[in-house]
């Protein structure tokens, strides 16, 4: 994490960071205040995540992987369990939902309204990766913002492949493309009349442990660094956090379908695979040693 704040303070930019919070019922919440202190440190965003395979409040059963194995109420009591939690750690304004792995459904949205939480981030087209999101078909508009039940969705922003192997569908993660498939998507978005480009990732995503041992993991590090690098300096896109887009002029028309550009797809599982060999190749012989 203090990587990815690093780098978002080098190029003057903010984001959202939703930080789980039912790990308060199993641990504690010094942690989750101590992470929560440096992203508002740096007056970045903080909205709410729940993964209830972690913990659960008492009375509503075991913990379980989905949120959608909840009953609506149940949700509600994780919501409000969860909305406590980051409100003790210092998080003042919480708009915004993700639910773990993306696992919302049709209960989750309604959950969300009752609580007060207006902004859901849980759509996902990209299949392969995300198979757990049970709301893409709620949202009249695909792949952009959009409005169900009077809560805003911002989807994880896809484009359609043309490998097999990746599945039909590939999202904005910085694991899943590359930097020059991000980049070329971000413009065709732009030129193609989306309101929204959501991209995701996950602290985890830039380091490897070997033994105990942390490592870089220089890739994607340096897919983050030009990425961000892009975007600060593409004048034409309004950089914003989750919870100011809560907007009422969400697109009416649905975008057009957009595909990765198929060389760099190409270009990307070459290289890919060669940095996989490598890595096998260090953590070897890190071992060995």
């Amino acid at each position: 994490m203090p990587f990815i704040l690093d780098q978002l303070d080098e190029h003057g930019l903010r984001a959202t960071f939703f930080v789980e919070a039912l790990g308060a019922l199993r641990w504690g919440e010094h942690g989750i205040q101590n992470i929560c202190a440096q992203i508002n440190q740096r007056s970045h965003e903080i909205q709410l995540h729940l993964h209830p395979e972690v913990a659960v409040p008492e009375g509503i059963g075991p913990a379980r992987s989905h949120m959608h194995s909840f009953s609506r109420n149940d949700q509600e009591v994780l919501m409000i369990n969860g909305l406590r939690i980051l409100h003790e750690c210092g998080v003042d304004s919480i708009v915004s939902f993700r639910a773990g792995d993306l696992a919302a459904n049709a209960d989750t949205i309604k959950a969300m309204a009752n609580v007060g939480l207006c902004i859901s981030s849980n759509r996902d087209m990209d299949t392969k990766s995300s198979i757990s999101s049970h709301i893409n078909q709620l949202f009249p508009i695909v792949n952009d913002i959009s409005m169900y039940r009077d809560v805003i969705d911002l989807p994880v922003s896809t484009m359609r492949s043309y490998l097999p192997f990746d599945g039909k569908y590939r999202h904005l993660n910085l694991t899943a493309v590359s930097y020059k498939e991000m980049e070329s998507s971000i413009v065709k978005m732009l030129n193609s009349g989306y309101r929204c480009c959501t991209i995701l990732t996950h602290p985890q995503e830039f380091y490897y442990n070997v033994n105990g041992k942390i490592f870089k993991n220089l890739k994607n590090c340096r897919r983050l660094q030009k990425l961000l690098t892009f975007i600060a300096n593409k004048s034409e896109l309004s950089v914003m956090t989750v919870s100011e887009c809560n907007r009422k002029d969400v697109p009416l028309i649905m975008p057009p379908e957009l595909n990765l550009n198929v060389y760099f797809s190409y270009f990307r599982l070459i290289t890919q695979g060669l940095h996989r060999a490598l890595m096998l190749i260090h953590k070897l012989n890190f071992r060995k040693n």
